[in-house]
């Protein structure tokens, strides 16, 4: 719901404008890739443990994009996005609607 700004009141208060610069800082000491930030490693080498999973969207995609689209390089060409969609729409779907 928020808190209602009147004429001359801020917008932002003192302890906002801290918990936003503090959520920023954070992110900006967090890997975009893997999540963690340095000082997580610094406290303990053994902090994390790597893992993990297979996505069966992900590997269908994948699938689709090595066999069925043009690539330009390794890329698919312009305009061209595999997508996921559930069988029954699939089975459902008219020809002319796509």
């Amino acid at each position: 719901m928020g808190r209602v700004v009147g004429p001359g009141r801020p917008q932002w208060l003192d302890t906002d404008r801290g918990l936003a610069l503090a959520w920023q800082r954070n992110k900006a000491e967090t890997c975009p890739g893997c999540g963690t930030r340095a000082d997580e490693w610094d406290e303990d080498p053994d902090a994390y443990i790597s893992d993990h999973h297979t996505c069966p969207g992900c590997v269908r995609l994948a699938e689709e994009q090595e066999n069925n689209l043009d690539m330009i390089g390794d890329r698919p060409a312009p305009g061209q996005h595999p997508y996921l969609l559930r069988r029954e729409l699939y089975e459902a779907r008219d020809i002319d609607d796509f």
